[in-house]
């Protein structure tokens, strides 16, 4: 009786483990795209500044990867900085005249947190956009109320 108990058992969770397996390989990471915009996806150079300081210019590298999932990554050269800033964008909405999301920056902590921004890009007919921004939560001294103000273009293919 133990014995059929523990067989039954066993199956059972094999039978979970092979549904946790498929789901896990099979279900995309992202948002699934169902009418995907037209010409969003690509690559797009940009630069922003926060405006309480237009003199500081963060310039960076989008990537929109709609082809499975959604997708969107940046990266971020900070001013009179060589070394990029490498961030997936979170908690993206995405249609043919706006991206917007939540960019975490996890390379360094401020006040013992990571720096979160939110973003959204007005995209134009022309490959073009423009876009605002504000810091979310553990905003770097002096940038608490500052707009950021986001502008961009498609490179070409």
């Amino acid at each position: 009786m133990k014995r059929k108990k523990n067989k039954r058992s066993l199956t059972i969770l094999l039978i979970l483990l092979t549904i946790v397996a498929i789901l896990y390989f099979f279900i995309p990471s992202g948002p699934v795209l169902k009418d995907r915009p037209s010409g969003i996806e690509g690559d797009w150079k940009f630069y922003f500044t926060y405006s309480n300081d237009t003199s500081l210019i963060y310039r960076g590298n989008m990537n929109v990867n709609t082809a499975d999932s959604l997708m969107v990554t940046f990266e971020i050269f900070a001013p009179h900085s060589t070394r990029a800033e490498k961030l997936k964008a979170r908690q993206v909405q995405i249609n043919d005249k706006n991206i917007s999301g939540t960019l975490l920056y996890d390379r360094y902590k401020i006040r013992g947190g990571y720096l979160e921004e939110h973003f959204s890009l007005d995209l134009k007919t022309d490959d073009t956009f423009e876009g605002e921004g504000h810091c979310i939560q553990n905003c770097a001294e002096g940038t608490e109320n500052a707009t950021i103000y986001w502008f961009g273009s498609k490179t070409p293919d």
